[in-house]
């Protein structure tokens, strides 16, 4: 058996040493929103829709989200250790392949090792090995260069087997994300340049390429608002450059621990020539910057969405660069050694702390999700018939924890925040309001004994029941401004013409009926939250007279209709509501504000 190099097994080591931390990050945010696909499948049947169907933001990923989280959901529940196992490992091979690729471009072993390490430290990697839900980007960067790395080995062979092979490697990327389709533009500046008369070969990859970005756009177009919709344009350039800067390392080290302003931008501005130096004075070179460019170009046009995680696989492009030139310039003489460890050293040294800080930030940050969702599903099992109430939520803590309700995965019920809890969280009201128990439910619950309220400021929820029932005298009786239909706890507010609660919505059968607390300044209105599209024909009434529709909010897994209340309905105590079963909607929500 060949013995396999000590130098080839270092940088996936140092990988799994340096993001240890990493492999003990529980499940926050987006993770709930994928760990809920799995709970819509009840047949065969829904397989298919559940996997490929376009989910929240128009995506479409059944290799590295839907798939990935309903398999080993379905395998390991909420045991999180086997999904950070399976992105460690895809992101250690996807380092692993760089090494190759960068060994078969340049000839050098120092380049492809020094590659690898640029690219483990680069804080554009870090979130990647933190956070679940962004596994697309590790599943990206391995198919593209596994796709690029079969290019390679084709050109030297001539083999059919190879090409075939990054045939394959190419199609399943699209499986991953959407930066997929930048592929072709990578291959074939890579035989024009270095092995022209392979050029053509590369052009069919194009037309598998627009196929897809036609198919992506007629099925799950881009969203036309928010911070998802497209801004083409000149804007890009200036986004460009907020990621070059990140990705270099002192600009993000800047943002995330306490460093001079100018320092991190002469180190920025040193960095940024010595990159281009090495572009322009190491043939080839250049390839590092193309495949930065090209594989950052999908998310430029997003302006309003800057994230350090799409830096992830642009980063494996720096690498390139960085590993390219400190190894040529190691070869050139002591002038250039010592520019080319200067840089290094420069990098390293503001990048590896900036890592550093963000692995721990994300590591604190799910633990204190952790313990706040198994401690209520503990709380659960303890006290199954009771609705819990929770004090001292942070904001953040609720923006991670309780937005993407990581209690339906866990099949916990009747999860709110207290009344008076949203003022500590600073969050939209008409988003934090849909999480907080009305008082009037708060205060019969508490009264029956039907309720408890824990406070989640430290780390083990702390029970409070006692003060809040003594406080609850003092809440308001009236009808609460915000029905949650799906709920059972709110049935006391449904009249006739309701379908069972299911899933978190119910369905009007006949002209189904509620009641409502009242507008209580001029201007507010109805909203009404629909798992349907915005051309559903929901009509609803306030006594004899229909409201009118004057406003639509399409989110990724819902629609929020907003109709006119009759100036006559400001000062009463209550409003009754009726709804038309027409159209047929799953309505999950109606609220006056």
């Amino acid at each position: 058996m060949k013995k396999v190099p000590f130098w080839r097994v270092l940088p996936p080591l140092f990988l799994v040493w340096f993001y240890r931390l990493g492999l003990d990050t529980w499940f926050y945010q987006d993770d709930f929103g994928w760990l809920n696909v799995r709970r819509g499948i009840r047949g065969w049947a829904d397989v298919l829709p559940a996997i490929f169907a376009p989910k929240a933001h128009g995506n479409m990923r059944p290799l590295s989200e839907t798939g990935f989280f309903t398999l080993f959901s379905a395998v390991f529940g909420v045991e999180a250790l086997p999904f950070r196992i399976a992105v460690f490992a895809t992101q250690a091979a996807a380092l692993v392949l760089l090494g190759a690729v960068v060994r078969r471009l340049t000839g050098s072993r120092a380049a492809a090792f020094w590659a690898q390490i640029f690219w483990v430290v680069n804080c554009g990697l870090a979130p990647v090995l933190c956070w679940t839900s962004i596994f697309n980007q590790a599943l990206c960067g391995f198919f593209l260069l596994l796709a690029f790395w079969c290019l390679l080995r084709y050109v030297e062979t001539g083999e059919r087997r190879w090409m075939v092979a990054q045939w394959a490697a190419f199609l399943a990327g699209f499986g991953a994300l959407e930066t997929n389709v930048v592929y072709p533009a990578l291959a074939s500046a890579y035989t024009w340049f270095f092995c022209r008369k392979y050029f053509r070969r590369t052009l069919p990859l194009w037309g598998a390429s627009a196929a897809f970005a036609a198919v992506h756009f007629i099925f799950a177009p881009p969203p036309a608002g928010g911070v998802y919709a497209l801004h083409p344009g000149l804007s890009m350039a200036n986004t460009f450059w907020t990621y070059w800067t990140m990705a270099l390392g002192p600009e993000r080290l800047a943002a995330v621990r306490a460093v001079p302003v100018w320092m991190a931008g002469s180190a920025t501005a040193l960095l940024t020539a010595g990159a281009l130096l090495a572009a322009w004075r190491v043939r080839g070179a250049w390839l590092g910057l193309a495949w930065f460019a090209l594989t950052l170009a999908p998310f430029l046009p997003l302006r309003d969405h800057v994230m350090d995680y799409y830096l992830a696989v642009p980063a494996a492009g720096l690498a390139m660069l960085g590993g390219w030139g400190v190894a040529r310039a190691w070869a050139a003489g002591w002038g250039a050694r010592a520019a080319a460890g200067a840089c290094a050293a420069l990098y390293l040294g503001f990048s590896l702390p900036a890592s550093d800080a963000i692995v721990r930030w994300h590591h604190a940050r799910s633990r204190a999700v952790e313990n706040l969702v198994l401690g209520v599903e503990e709380i659960h099992r303890a006290q199954p018939d009771s609705a819990i109430l929770l004090a001292g939520v942070s904001t953040d803590l609720f923006l991670a924890g309780l937005v993407d309700v990581p209690f339906r995965v866990l099949e916990v019920p009747r999860v709110y925040l207290a009344p008076g809890a949203e003022g500590a969280i600073r969050a939209a009201p008409e988003l934090v309001g849909k999480f907080v128990l009305p008082e009037a439910l708060a205060r019969r619950e508490l009264e029956a004994g039907r309720a408890v309220v824990y406070d989640a400021a430290g780390p083990v929820l702390r029970n409070v029941t006692g003060r809040y029932r003594a406080a609850a005298a003092q809440w308001d009786p009236a009808p609460p401004r915000f029905i949650n239909l799906g709920d059972p706890l709110f049935a006391a507010y449904l009249g006739t013409g309701w379908g069972e609660a299911h899933d978190g919505y119910r369905v009007p059968r006949g002209r189904a009926s509620l009641r409502i607390g009242a507008p209580r300044h001029a201007g507010e209105g109805l909203w009404v939250g629909v798992f349907a599209p915005a051309t559903v024909p929901l009509r609803v009434w306030a006594g004899a007279g229909e409201l009118r529709r004057d406003a639509v909010a399409p989110y990724p897994d819902r629609t929020d209709f907003r109709f006119a209340l009759p100036a006559a309905a400001e000062g009463k105590a209550e409003l009754d509501l009726a709804f038309d079963e027409g159209a047929g909607a799953r309505i999950g929500f109606a609220e006056v504000r």
